[in-house]
This record gives C-alpha cells, structure tokens and sequence, in this order.
C-alpha cells in the first residue's frame, strides 16, 4: 500500500523514543503479542520481558540510519543501523537490525527483532 514504508520507518523511530522514555503503552502498540527480540550477545526476548526491560542509560541516544523497508503484503522487513551513544564514552556503537512487522487488523506490529554489534564509529 502506498505510505506503508514511511509509516514503517516512523514506527521504527517511535519504538526507539518509546524505549528510551519507557512508553509501555506505545511499546505495547507496537509489539505484537508473539513478538520476540534476539539481542546482540544472543539472548532471547519475548514482549512481556521488552516491556519490563530497564531503560537505556541516562544520557544516551539512539539514532536510526540507513533504514530499508521492504514490504511483501502484510509483511514487511525493516533493516538498518541503530547509532547508540551514551555520555562519557568515546564512541557511538554501531548496532545492525531487522525487524519484522505485519500488519494485523490494518496496523503493522513488530514480531520480530534482531540486533548484531558492528562496532564502535
């Protein structure tokens, strides 16, 4: 559908605020019940342990770069690099993602997400 990319990557950039404020009831919007999170050391998440995660540190920020959107009905795969930088460290770290939406009674939901440590920028 046409919008479905922009609205994808606004959605992708409201989790990442969500995250950051600890929006439960936005992060509940966007997390699909069978929703499940590999993070970058490996370890498994479903939604009710993303909802309950510690926020990240004070004075950090994230930032979504180089998003591609591809869109296959009601699925769609969102890939791109998260620029994560908190104070008192020299550099950014580089996170790779995917993510994995679909779109269930006419609004997409994440149901999947995985995370790979590029490095520091």
């Amino acid at each position: 559908m046409p919008g479905d990319s922009a609205a994808l990557e606004s959605l992708e950039n409201a989790w990442v605020q969500a995250t950051a404020s600890r929006d439960i009831a936005t992060l509940d919007r966007i997390l699909d019940p069978s929703f499940v999170e590999t993070l970058s050391n490996g370890r498994r998440r479903d939604k009710a342990e993303a909802l309950s995660a510690a926020p990240p540190p004070v004075g950090s920020t994230q930032q979504l770069q180089d998003m591609k959107v591809r869109t296959y009905g009601d699925t769609a795969i969102v890939t791109g690099t998260n620029r994560f930088s908190q104070s008192g460290q020299p550099a950014a770290l580089l996170f790779s993602f995917t993510d994995v939406f679909v779109r269930r009674d006419g609004a997409w939901r994440a149901v999947s997400s995985h995370m790979t440590l590029q490095g520091r920028e």
